[in-house]
Protein backbone atom coordinates (compact mmCIF):
# COMPACT_ATOMS: atom_id res chain seq x y z
CA UNK A 1 0.00 0.00 0.00
CA UNK A 2 1.20 3.25 -0.92
CA UNK A 3 2.20 5.79 1.74
CA UNK A 4 0.76 9.37 1.30
CA UNK A 5 2.73 12.41 2.30
CA UNK A 6 1.02 14.63 5.08
CA UNK A 7 -0.14 17.73 3.80
CA UNK A 8 1.38 20.31 6.09
CA UNK A 9 1.90 23.59 4.41
CA UNK A 10 -0.38 25.59 2.79
CA UNK A 11 0.68 28.02 -0.08
CA UNK A 12 -1.71 30.82 -0.85
CA UNK A 13 -1.71 32.88 -4.17
CA UNK A 14 -4.21 35.93 -5.80
CA UNK A 15 -5.57 35.87 -9.17
CA UNK A 16 -8.15 37.35 -10.96
CA UNK A 17 -11.44 35.39 -10.68
CA UNK A 18 -11.25 34.27 -14.88
CA UNK A 19 -7.75 32.53 -14.12
CA UNK A 20 -9.15 30.90 -10.63
CA UNK A 21 -12.25 30.04 -12.57
CA UNK A 22 -10.25 28.40 -15.44
CA UNK A 23 -7.94 26.43 -12.82
CA UNK A 24 -11.32 24.97 -11.59
CA UNK A 25 -12.25 23.70 -14.93
CA UNK A 26 -8.94 22.10 -15.36
CA UNK A 27 -9.18 20.11 -12.44
CA UNK A 28 -13.07 19.15 -13.07
CA UNK A 29 -11.11 18.22 -16.42
CA UNK A 30 -8.50 16.04 -14.90
CA UNK A 31 -10.62 14.64 -12.18
CA UNK A 32 -8.72 16.12 -9.33
CA UNK A 33 -9.79 18.91 -6.79
CA UNK A 34 -8.55 22.44 -7.34
CA UNK A 35 -5.89 21.33 -4.71
CA UNK A 36 -4.73 18.41 -6.09
CA UNK A 37 -4.26 20.11 -9.36
CA UNK A 38 -2.31 23.40 -8.52
CA UNK A 39 -0.26 20.90 -6.74
CA UNK A 40 0.40 18.67 -9.44
CA UNK A 41 1.19 21.16 -12.34
CA UNK A 42 3.17 23.51 -9.68
CA UNK A 43 5.73 20.40 -8.93
CA UNK A 44 5.79 19.68 -12.48
CA UNK A 45 6.98 22.95 -13.51
CA UNK A 46 9.10 23.34 -10.86
CA UNK A 47 10.75 20.65 -11.22
CA UNK A 48 11.06 21.46 -15.09
CA UNK A 49 12.58 24.91 -14.10
CA UNK A 50 15.26 23.60 -12.02
CA UNK A 51 16.21 21.06 -14.84
CA UNK A 52 16.09 23.74 -17.09
CA UNK A 53 18.43 25.82 -14.48
CA UNK A 54 20.99 22.53 -14.30
CA UNK A 55 20.90 22.20 -18.26
CA UNK A 56 23.62 23.57 -20.42
CA UNK A 57 22.96 23.95 -24.07
CA UNK A 58 25.88 25.45 -25.92
CA UNK A 59 25.89 26.11 -29.97
CA UNK A 60 28.59 23.95 -31.75
CA UNK A 61 30.67 27.09 -31.42
CA UNK A 62 30.56 27.48 -27.73
CA UNK A 63 30.56 23.69 -27.59
CA UNK A 64 34.32 23.48 -29.77
CA UNK A 65 35.60 26.80 -27.62
CA UNK A 66 34.96 25.06 -24.74
CA UNK A 67 36.47 22.25 -25.67
CA UNK A 68 40.04 24.03 -26.91
CA UNK A 69 39.84 25.79 -23.79
CA UNK A 70 40.34 22.15 -21.97
CA UNK A 71 42.75 20.91 -24.45
CA UNK A 72 45.20 23.22 -23.48
CA UNK A 73 48.89 21.80 -21.76
CA UNK A 74 48.87 24.05 -18.98
CA UNK A 75 45.69 26.17 -16.81
CA UNK A 76 46.33 29.82 -16.54
CA UNK A 77 46.65 31.54 -13.99
CA UNK A 78 43.00 32.05 -12.59
CA UNK A 79 41.69 28.57 -13.66
CA UNK A 80 44.70 27.67 -10.94
CA UNK A 81 43.70 30.15 -8.50
CA UNK A 82 39.85 29.88 -8.75
CA UNK A 83 40.47 25.34 -8.47
CA UNK A 84 42.51 26.39 -5.46
CA UNK A 85 39.77 28.74 -4.26
CA UNK A 86 37.39 25.95 -4.62
CA UNK A 87 39.51 23.03 -2.96
CA UNK A 88 39.61 24.82 0.03
CA UNK A 89 35.89 25.94 0.22
CA UNK A 90 35.63 22.01 -0.40
CA UNK A 91 37.71 21.32 2.72
CA UNK A 92 36.72 23.95 4.60
CA UNK A 93 32.67 22.82 4.49
CA UNK A 94 33.92 18.98 5.20
CA UNK A 95 35.27 19.99 8.63
CA UNK A 96 31.76 22.30 9.67
CA UNK A 97 29.77 19.96 11.57
CA UNK A 98 25.96 19.25 10.07
CA UNK A 99 23.37 21.88 11.03
CA UNK A 100 20.52 20.88 12.95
Amino acid sequence: MATVAAKEDRLEIRMATSAKEQVRRAALVRGQTVSEFATSVLLDASRRAIEDQQRILLSDRDRDAFFAVLDREEPNETLVNLMRNYAAQKKEAALKPLAD
